[in-house]
């Protein structure tokens, strides 16, 4: 069953692949001072950046304590050549600060110019969740950070999606190989090539999804986080699309009744709501936030 799953999300990868190219926005190298005092890199970005200021403690330990496969750098050495990486990352992010300085180590033992790799950095405030100022990350299904996005003559080959399956440099070879890689969360990244999600969907194209999707989203976490970064975007439909994809691939999780529940009461469906939040409540009889926002209705 897992392997006739598997070749499933395979098959779905290969049919989501699309042509893009790498941003070329001019380099910016912005750092903007958020008004909690947190400073952060935004937007296009050369490399070199990481390695001064605040930036430099977090990137030079993960770089230091990293060792490289050297046998897989090596076979990645030829796979490199006229393949093109941009990196979606967040400076305030945990999993960039682990993540990129080993990639960036990994590919100079494999020859790589990583001055020439195209590094965009996104937000991590409310109006701008996982945005660039630049919103380089735009019709790139960008969800999850650190993304790392791998380009053969402006075609995504596939990408890594925030931490590696197996490891950097195993997950970079399964890659430029042309072996069957399935990144983190791709459930979602699936989702973003679907057609009118923006729309309310009918029940029937729901439950296809939901079907077409189980056992391939990793836990209700995953679509749970995805309708947050939507409802920070304004995109307060699709959000309400994808928790009701959720709800059916999880029906046992609260988490996507309470949040319809609140999506629902601000398009003044009160019906909808309403039932949401009970089920929320039937699930998990002391969830306070739920009770709190049936009784506001």
């Amino acid at each position: 069953m897992q392997k006739t799953i598997r070749s499933f999300i395979f098959s779905l990868a290969l049919a989501t692949a699309v042509h893009a190219q790498p941003a070329n926005t001019p380099i910016a190298n912005t750092e903007f001072t958020h008004t909690n005092g947190q400073k952060v890199l935004l937007g296009r970005c050369s490399p070199s950046i990481m390695q001064q200021g605040i930036y430099r403690e977090w990137y030079e330990r993960s770089y230091g304590t990293y060792t490289v496969d050297k046998e897989i750098a090596g076979r990645l050495r030829p796979l490199l050549k006229e393949k093109e990486i941009e990196i979606f990352a967040g400076s305030w992010c945990s999993d960039t600060r682990r993540e990129i300085p080993r990639l960036m180590k990994i590919l100079q033992e494999a020859g790589a110019d990583t001055s020439q790799l195209t590094l965009i950095f996104v937000d991590n405030s409310k109006e701008l969740y996982k945005q660039s100022p630049q919103h380089e990350e735009a019709g790139k299904a960008i969800h999850r950070i650190p993304t790392i996005v791998v380009y053969d003559k402006g075609r995504e080959v596939n990408r890594i999606v925030e931490k590696p399956v197996r490891s950097l440099e195993q997950d970079l070879l399964d890659i430029l190989s042309g072996d069957r890689y399935i990144a983190h969360y791709y459930a979602t990244t699936y989702w973003q090539r679907l057609k009118g999600t923006d729309k309310a969907l009918a029940p029937k194209r729901i439950r296809t999804i939901a079907k077409q999707l189980k056992g391939v989203a990793g836990g209700p976490a995953e679509f749970n986080g995805y309708s947050i970064a939507l409802s920070a975007q304004g995109r307060l439909t699709e959000a309400t699309n994808v928790l009701e994809v959720n709800k059916r691939l999880f029906p046992e999780d609260p988490t996507s009744y309470i949040s319809l529940g609140k999506l629902y009461s601000q398009s003044s469906n009160i019906t909808a709501a309403r039932e949401n939040l009970e089920r929320a409540l039937a699930l998990q009889p002391g969830n306070s936030e739920a009770r709190e926002l049936l009784e506001k209705l």
